[in-house]
């Protein structure tokens, strides 16, 4: 069974499912999952779990996404970018009326708490079903105002038809409404071109594989090692923690004090929580363990899964 971390380079023009289903088939797995989709148009990290692996995506800290962007100015599509129907566009004496200046500081006012309407053509609900199917049968539907933070623009090789931007923003962020609020704030149309997805919280694009790799290559796995401390551990303490009546919550004072005071030396004493990877001397057992603290640092319990 391989349980495993696979940061992939998704490939433009692929849906994130369509790539996952790809990668079960060439590594023989039944179960897998990814954290944070991206559209068809985007490229870049997509950070794929396989097995018991796919325990771990509720534990990531995944809030810091980076985008790379290219926006272009003058036309606007249903769906926010070049993959839609064009529905309005403007004259070039319009775009001429713009200036780099300009454009950087309609920008610039972006940084911060931003609210907005999603894309219609987005996998947000109403009433259970998803946007983009009501649009695509282009029926009438509420979208509701969403909130993200931007947490920083660079901006680069701006003129009057186009410009590109690197963006740090917290997940959730829809890159298409950010490129379309733009447009508003310029008081022109612009639609996302490029897209390119170069951090997933601790998850990089110099640290992802392609599908090729994963063909070709034997070491494409990401090292659950660097999201997580490790606590090795002899088979009789794994033994004992595994012998508890209830995994999601045990007591490492009750089963060893070593292994407790080993927990507590690991916290700095104002986490709520902390994550430990456990491994057995052979490395073939792996646990991971949450440990849960009071606001004043005192131990309450510890809650372990397989993997």
């Amino acid at each position: 069974m391989r349980n495993k971390i696979i940061i992939l380079n998704k490939s433009k023009g692929i849906s994130s499912n369509n790539q996952l289903q790809k990668i079960k088939k060439i590594l023989h797995v039944k179960k897998a999952g990814f954290s944070g989709t991206l559209d068809p148009l985007a490229k870049g990290v997509l950070p794929i779990f396989t097995n018991n692996m796919t325990k771990l995506i509720k534990h990531l800290d995944d809030d810091l996404k980076i985008y790379r962007l290219k926006a272009l100015l003058g036309f606007k599509t249903d769906t926010l970018d070049i993959c839609g129907n064009v529905v309005s566009y403007d004259s070039i004496n319009k775009l001429n009326c713009l200036n780099e200046s300009k454009i950087r500081k309609a920008i610039k006012t972006f940084i911060g708490e931003f609210e907005y309407y999603p894309p219609r053509f987005s996998a947000k609900k109403f009433k259970g079903e998803r946007y983009y199917s009501l649009a695509r049968k282009k029926q009438n539907f509420k979208v509701k105002k969403i909130k993200s933070i931007i947490k920083d623009i660079i901006i680069s090789n701006v003129n009057n038809s186009s410009f590109e931007l690197i963006v740090e923003c917290s997940k959730g962020t829809y890159i298409r409404s950010l490129v379309e609020y733009i447009g508003l704030k310029l008081g022109v149309c612009t639609t996302l071109s490029e897209l390119e997805r170069i951090r997933s919280g601790p998850f990089q694009i110099d640290e992802s594989v392609s599908i090729c790799d994963i063909n070709n290559k034997d070491n494409f796995y990401y090292d659950i090692h660097k999201l997580f401390n490790t606590i090795r551990i002899n088979c009789k303490l794994l033994n004992d923690i595994l012998s508890s009546n209830n995994y999601k919550r045990i007591d490492i004072r009750l089963i060893s004090e070593s292994f407790y005071n080993k927990i507590i030396s690991l916290t700095s004493g104002v986490e709520k929580k902390i994550l430990n990877i456990v491994l057995s001397e052979s490395g073939d057992e792996r646990l991971l363990m949450t440990s849960f603290f009071s606001t004043n640092g005192k131990y309450n319990y510890s809650h372990i899964e397989i993997l």
